[in-house]
């Protein structure tokens, strides 16, 4: 058994990237799994401002935002499932926003490590071309390097840019299966 933290970062309502990441959790949860989602999209989180002030008040950040939360479930994290639409080649900036809350986790004061090993990525985009994905794919891979983390598996469609373009997609299958693998 894994605990799962799936990083949900889609703004829309019912969007495509939320119904890639219910599949996951699904496949995952039938797998014998623990699945906690963390929904970026409707947190509050400051960005970082390299005030370098990180666990100076016995927190990694000094902001009290949502990320305190999003903290809470890291510590408990095994695997980690980065879902986010491509939004200028990469992630969606309400996913980036809680990326950027792993660096006090990486500094040479911090009191925590996280006991993260692997990593997922499930994406989509409204584009029809494979590289509309590489600055997401290249992130992704650099982040993972960065944090000591094995990158498992990415799911990557095109083509799905309208809510509910992924109802019945071949897509569903794919997130469930990769899923039932962690």
């Amino acid at each position: 058994m894994k605990n799962i933290l799936i990083l949900n970062s889609s703004p829309r309502k019912n969007s495509n990237s939320n119904e890639l990441a219910s599949e996951f959790a699904r496949g995952a949860l039938e797998n014998g799994n623990v699945v906690k989602y963390f929904d970026c999209s409707t947190k509050n989180i400051k960005p970082c401002i390299a005030c370098e002030k990180c666990w100076h008040n016995g927190k990694p950040c000094v902001f009290d935002d949502d990320s305190t939360l999003l903290q809470d479930y890291l510590f408990d994290a095994d695997v980690l499932v980065f879902v986010t639409p491509v939004y200028w080649y990469s992630y969606s900036a309400q996913l980036k926003l809680a990326i950027d809350k792993f660096y006090p986790f990486v500094k040479d004061n911090s009191p925590a490590k996280l006991k993260v090993k692997e990593c997922y990525l499930i994406s989509c985009c409204h584009d029809d071309n494979k590289d509309t994905f590489l600055g997401l794919v290249n992130t992704f891979n650099e982040t993972n390097k960065y944090m000591n983390w094995q990158s498992k598996d990415m799911l990557l469609i095109n083509n799905l840019s309208k809510e509910n373009d992924a109802k019945n997609h071949p897509s569903l299958k794919d997130a469930y299966n990769m899923g039932k693998r962690v």
